[in-house]
């Protein structure tokens, strides 16, 4: 069988029979939304739609992309810095279609997760999704660059407590940053540029938010998508020069 389908069905296989991951990033982002409609029980509906659901659900999505990014990290880590690291050399297989199995099986995972949060929020929750292709086509995108991120953080890293305290700050940061974590953190021009283009988070939710999601300006959706694409291209490119670089991964 091709190497590349080993690794990729090895690292799908791993993703899934850990029960912590899809319990953690399934279950939580739907329950903070539960939270979020229970405290605002009395949200405006509009057209049917419940206004807070809607709100918390489009975060909650976003958010927990690049939280996903733990599981490919915690992998990599564990793998390619320990013992195995020894045995994985001695195979006839470049770093740099193992990161891409790994990557892919990831976000594979990262998707599936995503797409039961729409779903469940769509269905029971009275959450307005707007647009969807719009939507698909940022989510699909968020979704690879947060295991871009992972995988580029594990690549720079020795240390595995070093490499989730990055991406920890950067997951947290993206969320306070744009604000919708703990709110606006001023009115000057620097606040203004990360909450509406200085974070992906900030980019992906006024891209979902443009596409008739609150406002309907296609122009502003299309903009925000691009730049979207842009960085995680310029972040796939990164990944594929550090993997290549290296001996192993």
């Amino acid at each position: 069988m091709n190497s590349f389908l080993v690794i990729f069905k090895h690292y799908t296989k791993r993703s899934w029979m850990d029960i912590i991951g899809p319990l953690m990033f399934t279950l939580m982002p739907i329950g903070i939304i539960v939270f979020n409609i229970l405290g605002n029980s009395d949200a405006e509906m509009e057209n049917g739609y419940n206004i807070v659901a809607t709100g918390a659900s489009a975060v909650m999505l976003i958010a927990f992309q690049f939280f996903c990014g733990q599981m490919l990290l915690h992998y990599f880590m564990k793998d390619f810095r320990s013992d195995m690291r020894f045995r994985l050399q001695s195979t006839p297989v470049s770093s740099s279609k193992f990161i891409l199995g790994a990557v892919l099986a990831s976000w594979v995972f990262s998707v599936m997760q995503g797409l039961i949060i729409i779903i469940i929020t769509a269905l029971f929750f009275n959450v307005y999704w707007a647009n969807p292709f719009i939507l698909a086509l940022i989510f699909l995108i968020v979704s690879i660059m947060s295991q871009l991120l992972a995988a580029l953080t594990a690549l720079l890293s020795s240390k595995y407590s070093t490499a989730t305290a990055i991406t920890f700050i950067y997951c947290f940061g993206f969320m306070i940053l744009s604000g919708v974590m703990i709110g606006s953190l001023g009115d000057n021009a620097v606040m203004r540029f990360f909450e509406t283009h200085g974070t992906p988070l900030s980019l992906a939710w006024r891209g979902i938010h443009y596409s008739g999601f609150i406002l309907d300006d296609m122009n502003q959706a299309w903009l925000n998508i691009s730049i979207l694409a842009i960085i995680t291209a310029v972040l796939a490119v990164a990944v594929l020069i550090v993997a290549r670089r290296r001996r192993s991964v």
